[in-house]
């Protein structure tokens, strides 16, 4: 154990000493800052009294005008004051803007009532199942979350939360290329400047070398994808406040069937994050070992998700789309949460964010044990 510990400080210290992984994840902790505090420096609204307001100050306008309707319920009251009102306070344009999302129609939102409201979003979420394709039983899985629904719904300020939603997907790519381009030399240059042979001469034997390098690469990986989500958590909740953790995600993603608030989306989101950030760690340095080329390896990383963030898959291929969006680097996007295809499992059904985390953890694990036989048959064949 103690070897161990010896080995796996020393892979930490080499990882360190790459100039290369240093400015880069300088550059990506700067990145992540900035997307925090991005909307100081971006966005500029005209207020009631017809002033220039910074993206800051229509922030705290709108958290004020949210807190006047937070706890009410969207009901006939609710929009019978919007419909009135909206021409002369700004402070409706929040309650407009989210029947607008439902409604999609400017007409409709002056003479809807709360139960045509609450019709048509159901209609929307029908409509999303049968574009999906989902199944009977799929169907009755989500009409019984729809029916745990609280309608008419509570009004909730959630902005901070939903902003850390888009911003997790954005740590997501920048955790992808921060791994492929600081983890895939851990191997790789042992092979390239011709010191495997010696390392092979070592005392503490391939298994534990090998053991030491996947934990140095698995630690810089976590503790990488912890300090990007506390440097763009950090100044986004600070701006935008920690308002809303208990309001329903259906306050932002209204056609959602899921039964949870915003404080726990961003929570799973988080979770399943640190879970992906391990598996890219682990991804860039078995490349790294079986290519055995760093520069062929950082290509292949950055070509593939390149690729799936260009491209989409029709749901007509209900399986390989449904494959598709699984991936890592799709899996982490607010509109994943409208995903309503399951997983058939023991009898049930799985969600998306149920059952791609195991999935990771499965290939990782996978992947560990693969690199480990790759490694000792190419430290005794030497290819």
């Amino acid at each position: 154990m103690t070897n161990l510990r010896t080995l796996y400080g020393f892979e930490m210290k080499k990882i360190f000493k790459r100039k290369m992984v240093c400015i880069a994840l300088a550059v990506m902790v700067l990145v992540c800052f900035f997307t925090g505090i991005s909307v100081l420096f971006t966005y500029y609204w005209e207020s009631e009294t017809g002033e220039s307001l910074s993206g800051y100050e229509k922030i705290m306008e709108d958290k004020g005008y949210a807190e006047a309707f937070t706890g009410r319920l969207l009901d006939d009251t609710m929009l019978q004051e919007m419909q009135e009102s909206y021409e002369k306070y700004n402070m409706y344009e929040l309650i407009y803007d989210y029947v607008y999302d439902i409604l999609h129609d400017h007409d409709k939102i002056h003479t809807v009532d709360a139960e045509s409201l609450y019709q048509q979003r159901e209609k929307n979420v029908q409509g999303i199942w049968e574009e999906l394709k989902l199944t009977e039983g799929e169907k009755s899985f989500w009409e019984e979350k729809e029916k745990k629904l609280s309608k008419p719904f509570a009004y909730g300020y959630t902005e901070g939360y939903m902003m850390m939603l888009g911003n997790i997907y954005s740590l997501n790519v920048f955790m992808l290329m921060l791994l492929a381009i600081c983890l895939v030399g851990v191997f790789s240059e042992e092979h390239s400047r011709k010191t495997d042979q010696l390392i092979l001469c070592s005392k503490y034997g391939r298994t534990i070398l090998y053991s030491a390098k996947i934990a140095a690469g698995v630690t810089f990986a976590f503790g990488s994808a912890v300090v990007f989500f506390l440097t763009t958590a950090i100044p986004t909740f600070y701006i935008y406040g920690w308002e809303g953790f208990c309001a329903m995600i259906q306050m932002e993603l209204p056609d959602c069937s899921r039964n949870i608030s915003m404080g726990e989306a961003v929570l799973l989101l988080t979770v399943i994050y640190l879970i992906v950030s391990i598996l890219y760690g682990i991804v860039a340095m078995v490349l790294s070992e079986v290519m055995n080329n760093s520069v062929a390896a950082m290509g292949l990383m950055m070509g593939f998700m390149m690729f799936v963030m260009m491209f989409e898959v029709p749901t007509n291929y209900r399986i390989i789309s449904q494959i598709y969006e699984l991936l890592p680097i799709r899996i982490l996007a607010p509109w994943q949460f409208l995903e309503d295809r399951l997983i058939p499992f023991m009898g049930g059904y799985l969600t998306n964010f149920q059952f791609a985390p195991i999935c990771y953890i499965l290939i990782s694990i996978l992947l560990i044990w693969f690199g480990n036989r790759k490694y000792k048959r190419f430290q005794v064949g030497g290819r």
